[in-house]
């Protein structure tokens, strides 16, 4: 069973987390259902994922196409079928006991694996038809999400198994920070419709988990995903997220205000046309 642990975007911590031997699931059984988590950074994408991992009967779902991993391995995706060979391991390694496999996928990692052309599109399209069910994850506060993806990479922590203050982040606002949020928001709401699209494309209507109702109403949203993966040993464990929020909801809220402040005022500098 994989538990979860404190992720920073430091290749070692990452690939410890993915691929060491110590977190593969003991007397994996035959696949009989698989997942896919369609995720955007900051949509609660990791909660859900260490529920599911915790709960011992859905998978063990990570971000598995992430650049870290892929490189420890050897780059898989730089050769013939290596991919494939790739994904077979990670099958027969992360398969809980009850037949269930789940990932994780960020679109800019799908992206860049199949997004050069139109043959790896489709190369892509097909692998993604091998699961059975979609969940995508998404956030309403689009201001919220961006600020947080922004603590995120200037601190290099992504998420933690402990509730302490001291590992917060936030900062105070800097007049750079209203173009670095409008770039962040740009780049978040853009992956996120582009799962969108890509779903639709592809006939699937995929369940959606809004990071706002997993906060506030998690055994009810917890309950629906349930229902939607139909996974029979599920329906007698809680999910619960062992997981906490790494930002600092104060100096978030402080950043928005901040922000939504700095747009207005450039709205109102700028003059009406002739």
């Amino acid at each position: 069973m994989v538990q979860d642990r404190p992720i920073n975007s430091d290749e070692s911590a990452f690939v410890k987390y993915t691929l060491a031997p110590a977190f593969d699931i003991v007397n994996p059984g035959p696949i009989r259902l698989k997942y896919l988590i369609l995720s955007t950074p900051r949509s609660g994408s990791t909660m859900l994922s260490a529920a599911l991992s915790g709960s011992r009967f859905a998978g063990a779902p990570s971000e598995y196409f992430h650049k870290y991993p892929l490189k420890r391995a050897g780059n898989p995706e730089l050769y013939p079928n290596g991919l494939n060979t790739y994904f077979d391991g990670l099958l027969s390694r992360r398969t809980t006991a009850n037949g269930v496999f789940g990932m994780k996928l960020h679109f800019s990692q799908f992206q860049r694996l199949f997004g050069a052309n139109q043959e790896s599109l489709s190369y892509g399209m097909a692998f993604l038809m091998q699961f059975d069910r979609f969940i995508i994850t998404s956030r309403q506060d689009k201001i919220l999400q961006a600020i947080s993806l922004i603590f995120a990479s200037e601190s290099n922590t992504w998420n933690t198994d402990s509730e302490s203050s001291e590992n917060l982040n936030g900062r105070d606002f800097r007049q750079d920070d209203t173009m670095k949020i409008c770039n962040s928001m740009r780049s978040l709401t853009s992956n996120e419709s582009s799962w969108r699209k890509l779903m639709k494309k592809m006939n699937i209507t995929p369940f959606e988990i809004v990071y706002e109702n997993m906060c506030d109403q998690p055994n009810k949203t917890f309950q629906k995903l349930k229902d939607y993966l139909k996974i029979p040993e599920l329906e007698h464990v809680e999910l619960e997220a062992s997981t906490f929020k790494i930002t600092d909801p104060l100096k978030a809220l402080d950043m928005k205000q901040k922000f939504l402040q700095d747009i207005r005022a450039l709205n109102t500098s700028i003059p009406d046309p002739d």
